[in-house]
C-alpha cells in the first residue's frame, strides 16, 4: 500500500486537502457524506494501528490506552521508568 509509506503528517495534509478539495466540488449534502464517511474511515486505521502487536501476537496492555494518545497519559503519570518495569512484570520481557 503506497500510502503506508507516508508519515502521520503527509496523511494529515492528504485528508485536508482532500476535504477541502470537497468542499469546493461537492454539494452540501455530498460534503458532509463525505467528512462523515472520511471520519469513519480515519478512526477505522487508527484502530487498526493500535491493534498491530496484538495482530502480530506480542502481547501489549491495549486495554487500558488511547485511540489517539496511546500510552502517554500511563508513562507520564507512573514515569517511565515505572512504566516499563510494570509492563515487563505484567507481560514479560518482549512486548508492544
Amino acid at each position: 500500500m503506497v500510502v503506508a509509506r507516508f508519515g502521520l503528517g503527509d496523511k494529515a495534509l492528504f485528508y485536508t486537502l482532500s476535504i477541502l478539495l470537497a468542499l469546493l466540488l461537492l454539494s452540501s449534502k455530498a460534503f458532509l457524506l463525505y467528512v462523515v464517511v472520511s471520519a469513519a474511515s480515519t478512526l477505522w486505521y487508527l484502530h487498526y494501528e493500535k491493534q498491530h502487536w496484538r495482530r502480530v501476537g506480542l502481547p501489549s496492555p491495549d486495554a487500558e490506552s488511547s485511540i489517539f494518545l496511546g500510552h502517554m497519559m500511563q508513562m507520564f503519570s507512573q514515569g517511565t521508568h515505572n512504566f516499563d518495569v510494570n509492563n515487563t512484570k505484567l507481560l514479560g520481557e518482549t512486548h508492544g
